[in-house]
C-alpha cells in the first residue's frame, strides 16, 4: 500500500476549499502540491494549541499544564529566537502565496 500524505489546499481543488486538509496517497499528494494547489500539512506542536472558551461565557478556564509560559517569562534570547522564527514562516508563505498567484 501506497503511504499517505496530508496536504492543506492554497486552491480550490474537486470540492476542498481553501485551508482544508485531507490525505492522499502520495502520487496524488505531490501532483497537489507540485501544482500549487496544496502544501504539505505540518502538525503545529500541542503545547501551542490555544484553549478558546465558548462565546459568552465568561467562567475562567484553566489553561492546559503544557501551555508555554507568557513571552513576558521567557528569557529574551528565547523569545527573540521565537520572534524570527514566526517572521521567517509568514515570510515563507507570503512568498508562496504570491508565486501562486502569478501562475495562470
Amino acid at each position: 500500500m501506497a503511504s499517505m500524505l496530508i496536504v492543506t489546499f492554497k486552491k480550490e481543488w474537486r470540492g476542498y476549499a481553501v485551508g482544508e486538509t485531507a490525505g492522499f496517497d502520495s502520487d496524488a499528494a505531490t501532483a497537489l502540491i507540485e501544482s500549487g494547489r496544496a502544501k504539505l500539512y505540518v502538525e503545529k506542536p500541542s503545547a501551542e494549541k490555544a484553549v478558546k472558551p465558548p462565546a459568552g461565557k465568561t467562567a475562567a478556564v484553566k489553561a492546559p499544564a503544557a501551555v508555554k509560559a507568557p513571552a513576558a517569562k521567557q528569557p529574551p534570547a528565547q523569545q527573540q529566537e521565537e520572534q524570527q522564527q514566526e517572521q521567517e514562516k509568514e515570510q515563507q508563505e507570503q512568498q508562496e502565496n504570491e508565486e501562486l498567484d502569478e501562475k495562470p
